[in-house]
């Protein structure tokens, strides 16, 4: 028996795909009135240089895509995944998305693929309670870990991973305080990235830009004594100091890390966002 099969479609899109099959040499014209829906098709139809083409020009012309009044929602998460990762984070927080239609999106899948990076994974120490990335773990000193020397005779005093921390809930908890996407990929992103700081030689997480600590005053030490005081805070000084830094070097006052010109790229990316990624 012969079969009626009804297709339901936007013609002049299909007309639109008939023109790219036939002549992909010279294809038709993509505008923001018409690229959402060829890219749905597209991705339907897996004709992939297409899709890529399609999320390249949305990427392009996203501030005036977002100003019309088209559906979004239909954009999957493979969609929305290739989006976030075309468009830089410059780009995101440059997009005006008034009413938030798809920044938020594009952020938490950012989000994803930071934390699927190598060495991205985040954990809690168990000894201090501070949070880390595993990149970061040979570099960080521990306030409450017991100090070690390394083979190369390296003092060292590193967090020690929680088994129990799941970082999930720890984002769940960021947005249960009504933290937008944006807000809580930056202090993620905060907690992943460190420098190190060329006045007192220590690495840092870059929320901790302001953590830099000092006394104002320098200290003052008996004749043949090692230990002193501080003036200005009644601390204790060490004149010689063999542990992992000072372990994490304590003063009554705080500044920004100084760091080198190896890390200014990082600097200048905290910089904009300080609010977002620094902690208090």
């Amino acid at each position: 028996d012969d079969i009626d099969i009804s297709v339901h479609c936007d013609m002049q899109i299909f007309q639109w795909l008939m023109c790219y099959l036939n002549e992909p040499d010279s294809p038709p014209q993509l505008t923001v009135d018409n690229v959402v829906s060829v890219l749905i098709s597209s991705q339907y139809l897996k004709m992939q240089n297409l899709v890529r083409i399609c999320v390249d020009f949305m990427c392009c012309n996203l501030d005036e895509i977002l100003k019309m009044t088209m559906d979004l929602n239909c954009l999957d998460q493979d969609l929305l995944k290739r989006m976030s990762t075309t468009l830089t984070v410059d780009q995101l927080d440059a997009l005006h998305d008034r009413r938030d239609r798809l920044l938020s999106k594009l952020y938490m899948k950012k989000l994803e693929s930071l934390l699927t990076q190598e060495g991205h994974q985040i954990t809690r120490c168990s000894l201090c309670g501070r949070l880390f990335a595993l990149k970061g773990v040979d570099r960080l000193v521990c306030p409450s870990a017991k100090i070690f020397i390394d083979f190369r005779g390296k003092v060292l005093a590193e967090h020690v991973p929680s088994a129990g921390f799941d970082i999930n809930k720890h984002i769940l908890g960021l947005r249960a305080k009504k933290l937008s996407w944006r807000e809580v990929y930056w202090k993620v992103w905060g907690l992943i990235e460190t420098m190190h700081c060329v006045v007192c030689d220590q690495s840092f997480q870059c929320s901790e830009l302001g953590h830099c600590s000092y006394c104002p005053s320098p200290p003052s030490f008996s004749v043949g004594q090692n230990r002193g005081v501080y003036a200005c805070c009644g601390a204790q000084a060490i004149r010689f100091d063999s542990s992992a830094g000072g372990r994490q070097r304590r003063g009554c006052c705080a500044r920004d890390h100084a760091v080198s010109d190896g890390d200014a790229e990082t600097l200048s990316c905290v910089a904009k966002r300080r609010q977002l990624v620094c902690l208090p």
